[in-house]
C-alpha cells in the first residue's frame, strides 16, 4: 500500500514539477492529501452508514466534518514532511518506466480516484441512506 501511495504521490508531484513548472510542491501535496481524505472518507462513511441510526448521524454531523477537517490538516502536514525532498528519490526509481507502462498506470489512478470518489454516493444509495 506504501508504494501505490508513493507512486500516485510521485506522479502528482511529477504533473506538478514537469507540467505545471512549480517551484513549489504544496500544491501537489495538497492534491496528494485529498486523494488520501477520500479513501478515509470511505471508510468512515461505510463505518457511520452501519453503525448508526439516521437521527443518530444527523447529530454527528457538524462534529464529523470538524474531525474530517483536522484529519485533513494532519495528513497534509505529514505529506509535508513525508514527501519533501522525496522527488528525486522517486524520479530515480520510477522516471525510466516504459512510456506505455506508464500511461497505462496513469489512467489507472485517475480511474481508481474518481471510483473511490463516486463509490460512497452508490454505497449510499444502495442502502437507501440520504446524502446531505
Amino acid at each position: 500500500m506504501k508504494e501505490l501511495f508513493n507512486y500516485i504521490g510521485y506522479r502528482v508531484l511529477r504533473w506538478n514539477r514537469v507540467t505545471r513548472k512549480a517551484k513549489n510542491d504544496s500544491r501537489a501535496i495538497a492534491y496528494i492529501t485529498l486523494i488520501e481524505m477520500v479513501f478515509i472518507l470511505d471508510i468512515i462513511a461505510i463505518i457511520i452508514t452501519e453503525n448508526f441510526n439516521s437521527d443518530e448521524k444527523f447529530s454527528m454531523r457538524d462534529s464529523l466534518k470538524i474531525i474530517s477537517l483536522g484529519i485533513g490538516f494532519l495528513i497534509y502536514i505529514f505529506n509535508i514532511n513525508y514527501f519533501r525532498n522525496k522527488f528525486s528519490m522517486l524520479d530515480s526509481k520510477w522516471s525510466n518506466e516504459d512510456i506505455k507502462r506508464r500511461k497505462l498506470r496513469g489512467c489507472a489512478i485517475v480511474l481508481s480516484f474518481i471510483f473511490i470518489f463516486l463509490f460512497w454516493i452508490f454505497y449510499l444509495q444502495i442502502r437507501g441512506n440520504v446524502l446531505g
